[in-house]
Formats: structure tokens, C-alpha cells, sequence
């Protein structure tokens, strides 16, 4: 049974609600709901949390390793997996998405939620991330949802 909520509520709902709802729009495939759910909460598990509860032997990030691994540290400002000329290249990508993409915001969201899927895969298979694999990645997932978008007769990515 659904619980309908009175246009009072829907007003005073709390922020997460909201973004939760934002959330499907962005994505049609749900291992990348998933992840950005697990972003959106601060659930995914990093070595600060592994090493609370016994299963990681130390909390150290696991591409610099001077910082304990936390999640704003890991997605936002590790600056230990890569070299000066991958975060040039992912900063002129950035520019170029954003030229390209500032009037549809929804792709842009998706592109970066894809580059944080991205970075979480490299730090679980320890290996150091680049370019072509950020690419690569990219087309991987687009062909993804193109593919759900097409078998839930929703059309292709560039159409949500």
C-alpha cells in the first residue's frame, strides 16, 4: 500500500527524499542507482569504514596512502592516482563536457557519476586509473542504458 502524502508534506519532506526521487532521472541501470545511492548516503564501504570493523588492516587511502580513506577524501581531493597530465586531460574533459553539455545537466550528472563509478572500480581492483579506461568505461555504460532504455521502450540515452 502507497502512502500518499498531502501537498504539506511533499513541501516539508526532508532534502535525501528529494534527491532520491532526482536520482532515477539521471540513470536507468541499476548498479549505477545503486552506487549513487551509496554515494548520496556516505555508505560505500572505504578503508575508514572496512578498518572500524575489523576488516581492513589499516585506513589508509588506497591510491595515496597518506590520508585516511573517507569518501569526500577518495572522490574529491586524493591527489594520489594520477599522474599531472591524466588530471589535465580529466580537467580539459571536464571544460569540453561542460561546454557541450551545460544545457542538459542531467548527462552531465551522469557522466560524472560514471567517472566516480569509474575511480571506485580502479581503487577495488587496485589498479591506477586513466583515460582510455575512463573512455572506455563510458561507452560501456552508455551502450548500458541505451540498451535498457530500448528493451523499456524509454529510447535511447540522449533522449531521457
Amino acid at each position: 500500500m502507497k502512502l500518499k502524502l498531502s501537498k504539506e508534506q511533499r513541501k516539508t519532506r526532508p532534502p535525501s527524499t528529494k534527491v532520491d526521487v532526482k536520482l532515477h532521472k539521471v540513470t536507468l541501470e541499476p548498479y549505477v542507482r545503486a552506487f549513487q545511492y551509496k554515494v548520496l548516503k556516505s555508505i560505500l564501504n572505504t578503508n575508514s569504514k572496512l578498518y572500524k570493523i575489523g576488516y581492513s588492516q589499516h585506513d589508509l587511502c588506497a591510491f595515496c596512502k597518506s590520508y585516511p580513506e573517507k569518501l569526500n577524501h577518495f572522490l574529491y581531493s586524493c591527489h594520489g592516482f594520477g599522474s599531472p597530465v591524466l588530471k589535465r586531460q580529466l580537467i580539459l574533459l571536464g571544460k569540453t563536457l561542460y561546454l557541450v553539455l551545460s544545457r542538459s545537466f542531467p548527462l552531465l550528472n551522469y557522466f560524472l557519476l560514471i567517472a566516480k563509478i569509474y575511480l571506485w572500480d580502479c581503487r577495488r581492483n587496485q589498479i591506477l586509473p586513466n583515460f582510455n579506461g575512463f573512455k572506455a568505461k563510458i561507452l560501456i555504460k552508455c551502450d548500458t542504458e541505451n540498451y535498457i532504455g530500448l528493451i523499456n521502450k524509454k529510447g535511447e540515452m540522449g533522449e531521457l
